[in-house]
């Protein structure tokens, strides 16, 4: 949340100077990497390190929940749940003032599969497959009206592109919030009136802080929270290149994936 944030072995996204990221760079295929001693985070005993690997992934969702001041009511819906961020959000929502889920996704099937991640919250799930010509028509906000007729009191969007984020908002109720981390392009059709009249809050987050990766930490060590379910792919390092291809494409159902060192 600083001029200079970056990330190691990713990217840069200050404006201002990176002195950290320029001295601290190489990622973690490298043999070796040098890291300030702020950025390290000891694992808990029961936290294994494919977990570890995922940590900010984790934190970003955590973030995301944080950023809705979710209401007593609890009721969230979740866009590109059968992603990397939709079932990390899925996982921790319950702590963060969630009481009811409505899951949007592509296919029945990917969504069916998530509902063991809820922790006991009451499902409900939104197919785009059984909503032709959804992007045009609007059918996608129709939908999530008629499962919560009081409107959605949050909504986590992580659409990358196209209608869905505007139809959800539009399903939102008066004073609810859309945080959006899917770095959709595409315009939001309502005007500042529109949101003055809904009481309406667009939130955008990118990342996540040291305060939230400490949350995960905390719910992962207490045994309240367990993340291995969600690493669905495992790949050497040896097959990078079809890893890529792979999560890159999202033709088969991947939640979360991770590279190994080691080339077995």
């Amino acid at each position: 949340m600083c001029p200079s944030t970056a990330m190691i072995g990713h990217a840069a996204f200050g404006t201002g100077p990176m002195p950290l990221y320029e001295r601290y760079h190489d990622g973690g295929l490298a043999e070796y990497v040098r890291v300030p001693a702020s950025h390290v985070d000891p694992l808990p005993d029961n936290v294994s390190f494919d977990v570890g690997a995922k940590l900010h992934d984790l934190g970003n969702a955590v973030r995301a929940l944080r950023q809705t001041g979710m209401p007593a009511s609890g009721r969230l819906v979740i866009t590109a749940a059968t992603g990397t961020m939709g079932t990390a959000s899925i996982k921790f929502a319950r702590f963060f003032g969630a009481r009811e889920l409505v899951l949007v996704g592509r296919s029945d099937s990917r969504l069916e599969a998530l509902r063991p991640l809820a922790g006991g919250l009451p499902v409900k799930t939104v197919a785009l497959e059984d909503l032709p010509g959804w992007e045009e028509d609007g059918s996608l906000t129709r939908r999530l009206v008629e499962l919560l007729p009081q409107g959605a009191d949050a909504v986590l969007d992580f659409f990358p592109s196209g209608p869905g984020s505007a139809q959800a908002m539009a399903a939102l109720g008066t004073g609810g919030a859309l945080v959006h981390m899917g770095g959709n392009t595409s315009m939001l059709p309502f005007s500042i009136r529109d949101m003055m009249h809904h009481c309406w809050r667009f939130v955008g987050t990118r990342s996540c802080t040291k305060k939230d990766t400490d949350l995960v930490l905390n719910l992962l060590a207490s045994g309240q929270v367990t993340a291995d379910d969600l690493i669905t792919h495992r790949f050497p390092l040896s097959r990078l290149a079809e890893a890529m291809v792979v999560t890159g494409s999202r033709k088969e159902p991947i939640w979360m994936a991770i590279v190994h060192p080691d080339a077995a």
